[in-house]
């Protein structure tokens, strides 16, 4: 008999833990869906943006960026900086960047960067200006002499839109030209990379230089750095980097 008792409590035993497993298990299971849902609840249902607060724009109102970012009556956790950027800069092309801070549960602070004029890009014979981003601000049939004209092959132009240059070699120039000559302190006034075996640039509105291929680009500037600093200040001319190599590190001016 007392072997039959203490079998009986040890499988009483047995069963009491398995039933406490089961119901730890089953608790796991309930707290899984249930977070499962209090996340969906969170995406969909719950914490609609009701206040727009805007500040930081000198140019747009706080109503003109509220009624083109669209955000009222979305879910502020669902909400992309980069969709809200893209959607403002459609209505509101002088917007150049976009910060969002959620406050739960129904207030959404947007602080916005204006943008300013960089380059300007001639487009069937229209003139576009851009940001340093590379957006289009606008339509100008004025021009634009102080920013930096960019001449390439074929762009396309909309407004609010990213500028596309059209070959991808074209725009990785322009890009690297754009760097290398900020990064020199070279005022930089006009760019063409239409032939890539002449690319030119234009400096200061005083010298038209002649940079050659994209080969050894980044010795041509630095060279070109040492000639500026050696030319006297009214001055105005043309520069031949065109046969630069690290053995012949020869560049010539020709004076106007």
């Amino acid at each position: 008999m007392p072997k039959n008792d203490e079998f009986e409590a040890r499988r009483r035993s047995r069963q009491r833990e398995i039933k406490r497993k089961r119901r730890k298990r089953n608790f796991m299971v309930f707290c899984f869906f249930l977070v499962v849902t209090l996340v969906v609840l969170c995406f969909t249902v719950f914490f609609k943006v009701e206040t727009v607060k805007v500040t930081g724009s000198d140019i747009y109102s706080e109503e003109q960026i509220s009624s083109a970012s669209g955000i009222t009556g979305q879910n502020m956790f669902r909400l992309s900086t980069s969709r809200v950027e893209d959607k403002i800069r459609e209505t509101l092309p002088y917007v150049d960047s976009v910060k969002i801070n959620r406050k739960i549960p129904h207030t959404v602070k947007l602080t916005v960067e204006d943008a300013a004029p960089y380059s300007y890009y001639i487009n069937n014979g229209k003139c576009y200006i851009a940001s340093k981003k590379g957006y289009v601000l606008e339509e100008s049939s004025a021009g634009a002499n102080e920013l930096i004209r960019i001449e390439c092959s074929k762009v396309v132009c909309n407004v609010g839109k990213k500028i596309t240059i059209v070959s991808k070699k074209e725009q990785k120039l322009v890009d690297e030209l754009l760097t290398v000559l900020e990064d020199r302190g070279i005022p930089i006034t006009a760019i063409d990379v239409r032939n890539p075996a002449a690319i030119k640039i234009n400096v200061g509105n005083r010298f038209e230089i002649n940079l050659g291929t994209k080969d050894y680009l980044t010795k041509k500037i630095a060279h070109l750095k040492g000639m500026l600093g050696s030319i006297e200040p009214d001055k105005k001319g043309t520069i031949d980097l065109s046969m630069w190599t690290p053995e012949n590190s020869q560049g010539s001016f020709i004076k106007k």
